[in-house]
């Protein structure tokens, strides 16, 4: 009941008598057809909106517009109706908001703004929204009438959300989000037969779709009966069944002995140390097993670690829009090894290192989460279960964390690799060890990939450092800069190798040693695995006949020059289509050239003999003679081919000797104790080799 106001509430039966769908209590989804009728919705609701107030509308748009609750059951559905939004009601003025408990606080409040006149503010919401929070302009809600709940597979005891109808009584709390400050209507997308005849009245309980291996682990700690006659008792018991599977689960993790009072018992046992230490702390079963496997390999602090932040909620926050980025950085900070418990482990030591070292302040910390995707409401909450987890291992158990902080001037903030790769080795098994045994047996084997597949794919390029793009409209090479532009974005050091319609990306970069795979390859497939559409240029027939004339001659000169057949792959760097000389030149049909050196008498280097060209030079060579000037020495790790740098040049007569523009054109690895850098000098193109001891 609502005293000054009301809410209506309308089942969407008429609206499903042309779609076809089939509603089924079993096998609960979110169909394409109800996003359109959902659009249907909001147009309907715009006509009444214009036809109450009665004022000035623009394009039909009412000057007040009231904000609509979407209710909807998770993560995917939510990016499912924003896109469904964006593209058929892109003229509607829309401000789409979400509220989901992974994304950070700060995205979590722009629900709570207000919007300008003719514009609507669309809240897309999973749960969260039915009792957490209180939005008050929402004025119209729309229910899909799902949510997500916590069932235990009964086979392997693994508790995961799954799909379910939402009950009456849940409808009816989301109802109430409505209607609060002035009249509102809600809407189930379920037609009223369904909802009067398959809905649940309440949900399920807990107790009947849950683990409960923590609570018959209390009543073992508290009474000597048996489990199943304590749980008998209960309002709604769990099913015998339920019982005994969790018993023997029980055992087989260590917490139940297979003896009680020294007799075999199938449905009882006796607490075991390991049972005690698990009743004791408030996590999962799995995670008190993991922080007993750290103290057995003596990483008694990184487990305590890793069950804090997996108990609380993410510590990784993930904007709109920002996909890459967050993958990216969740990368890195897992050194390589592509494994979240890494991940994790190295972002909370990073973290906790700049808390207790650098002196920021709240709004300069808050500022460093938020440039590393980090969620620092869920982090101070994983540290509170930290110490919490610590507390009661010391007092109830005798076992004593050592906290491990390190300073925050030994650790190299200023690399995004967190953790040193000859270290992480070292880390490597002994975190895996440990994860196995806590989480056994749930593991999974990827599959078998067929070698010579993958080596006909690739063309016999190595599938560690390359990755192929196939299906292109024309010539691929056409779309080079595109394809430069997209897979920069992963590494900044590609050599691009092109056949007909295919393309190779290889990652020319020092790749991990754990996984040795190259950092490029891992993060080509997570842009394709977050179904962002490439958009290719048109290019136009005079273009293309342009560059295939183009293409003809380069392959017939190499033809000529290195006396093979004639071919139509393709290779270039990611620098050759963006040097000097075309970036210089681009806008111009005629110019002077200078020669410089003569390298064959089939080509030659040269100069642009342009005025505002030669001042630009003049000037540049000033400045390197300028020996006042102490240049900044380049560290070895920053060095990578392509790079522009300054070198100091020398030659016999002493007559060409000074700092000189040049780029790395290419790193040999002669050992395990020497590497070498060739330059090239941009002024004469010579080259000259640099030996240097690692």
């Amino acid at each position: 009941m609502w005293i000054g106001h009301w809410c209506c509430v309308f089942n969407c039966s008429i609206l499903y008598d042309d779609t076809g769908i089939e509603f089924k209590f079993d096998n609960p989804m979110v169909f394409d057809e109800q996003f359109g009728i959902m659009s249907r919705l909001l147009r309907y609701i715009d006509s009444k909106e214009v036809a109450v107030q009665n004022l000035d509308t623009i394009n039909g748009l009412a000057t007040i517009r009231g904000a609509a609750l979407i209710f909807l059951p998770g993560w995917h559905e939510i990016e499912r109706a924003e896109k469904y939004l964006v593209e058929n009601l892109s003229d509607n003025n829309l401000v789409i908001c979400r509220l989901h408990s992974d994304i950070s606080l700060e995205t979590q409040m722009r629900a709570f703004d207000d919007t300008a006149a003719y514009y609507r503010k669309i809240i897309l919401s999973t749960s969260i929204a039915e009792s957490s929070l209180t939005v008050p302009d929402v004025k119209y809600i729309i229910d899909f009438c799902l949510t997500k709940v916590p069932y235990t597979d009964p086979t392997t005891n693994y508790t995961s959300l799954q799909l379910a109808w939402a009950s009456k009584s849940n409808m009816r709390q989301r109802r109430g989000r409505a209607g609060r400050v002035s009249q509102g209507i809600y809407f189930r997308l379920i037609p009223a037969r369904f909802y009067m005849e398959a809905i649940n009245d309440h949900p399920e309980p807990a107790i009947t779709r849950e683990s409960i291996d923590k609570l018959i682990l209390n009543i073992k700690r508290v009474c000597s009966d048996k489990p199943k006659k304590i749980l008998g008792l209960a309002l709604t018991p769990p099913t015998l069944d339920q019982i005994e599977r969790t018993i023997i689960y029980l055992k087989q993790v260590g917490a139940l002995s297979l003896y009680k009072k020294q007799l075999i018992c199938p449905d009882d046992g006796d607490l075991t140390y390991a049972g005690s230490v698990m009743v004791s702390l408030p996590i999962d079963l799995r995670l008190t097993k993991l922080i007993l496997y750290g103290h057995v390999f003596d990483r008694l602090r990184d487990a305590v670690v890793l069950a804090a932040a997996l108990s609380a909620k993410s510590i990784f926050t993930l904007r709109p829009g920002s996909q890459f980025e967050f993958y990216k950085g969740k990368y890195y900070f897992s050194s390589g090894q592509m494994s979240d418990f890494t991940c994790i482990l190295n972002a909370y030591n990073l973290w906790k290192a700049h808390k207790r070292y650098s002196r920021m302040s709240g709004k300069e910390m808050e500022k460093w989460c938020h440039d590393h995707n980090l969620d620092l409401k869920n982090l101070n909450e994983a540290e509170k279960i930290r110490k919490e987890i610590e507390k009661r291992l010391g007092e109830r158990h005798g076992l004593k964390v050592h906290e491990q902080t390190k300073d925050i001037r030994e650790l190299a903030f200023g690399k995004q690799d967190v953790m040193d790769p000859q270290a992480a080795i070292d880390e490597y098994y002994i975190l895996n060890f440990m994860i196995a045994g806590a989480f056994y047996p749930n593991y999974f084997k990827t599959g078998v990939s067929d070698e010579m597949e993958i080596v006909k794919m690739l063309n016999a390029k190595d599938a560690k450092t390359t990755i192929a793009v196939t299906s292109f409209p024309d010539s691929a090479i056409v779309y080079h800069k595109k394809i430069q532009e997209i897979f920069g974005l992963c590494s900044s050091n590609l050599v691009i190798h092109y056949e007909e319609k295919k393309a190779f990306i290889e990652f020319k970069e020092s790749f991990e040693l754990v996984n040795k795979i190259a950092n490029g390859v891992y993060l080509s497939l997570v842009l394709n695995r977050l179904d962002r559409p490439i958009e290719l240029s048109r290019v136009f027939a005079k273009d293309y006949q342009r560059v295939r004339r183009d293409l003809d001659f380069l392959r017939k000169l190499k033809a000529k020059e290195y006396g093979i057949g004639y071919t139509s792959r393709i290779t270039t760097t990611y620098q050759s289509m963006d040097d000097d000389v075309s970036l210089l030149v681009k806008d111009m049909n005629e110019f002077r050239i200078k020669p410089v050196v003569l390298n064959q008498l089939t080509h030659f280097w040269a100069h642009i003999d342009e005025e505002q060209h030669q001042v630009q030079l003049k000037r540049i060579e000033e400045f390197l003679e300028n020996s006042s000037y102490k240049f900044k020495l380049c560290k070895k790790e920053d060095m990578a081919v392509g790079k522009l740098i300054v070198c100091f040049h020398f030659t016999g007569n002493g007559t060409e000797c000074g700092f000189y523009r040049a780029r790395i054109d290419k790193i040999n690895n002669l050992g395990c104790q020497f590497n070498s850098w060739i330059f090239i000098y941009l002024k004469y193109k010579s080259s000259q080799k640099i030996l240097f001891k690692i």
